[in-house]
């Protein structure tokens, strides 16, 4: 709560809008009245995350074709983690601060 008051955005409040659950997160922010263009602009580093996961399901769905289109499912699916692990760890030392 404490990093959402904040004024501005930051980058902890950009990981918690990012990284945290969906539904609590927007409902936290609309109980304390957050700027709502600045939660729509402090999630929008959330296209990192959002590109490899599309691209698995892509790669994943052609998988039969050939075995080049398994790895690349295999490596945007490994990015697509690595990308929630970045988030949730900001969110960690966003809190701690």
């Amino acid at each position: 709560e404490s990093v959402l008051r904040r004024p501005g955005l930051s980058f902890g409040k950009c990981v918690i809008l990012c990284g945290g659950p969906d539904w609590p997160t927007s409902v936290l922010a609309g109980i304390l009245r957050l700027s709502l263009a600045q939660c729509l602009l402090g999630t929008c580093p959330i296209i990192v995350n959002l590109i490899p996961l599309t691209l698995t399901g892509s790669f994943y769905l052609k998988r039969e074709e050939s075995e080049v289109w398994t790895r690349a499912g295999n490596l945007m699916f490994t990015l697509t983690v690595l990308t929630s692990v970045v988030f949730w760890a900001g969110m960690g030392w966003a809190i701690q601060n």
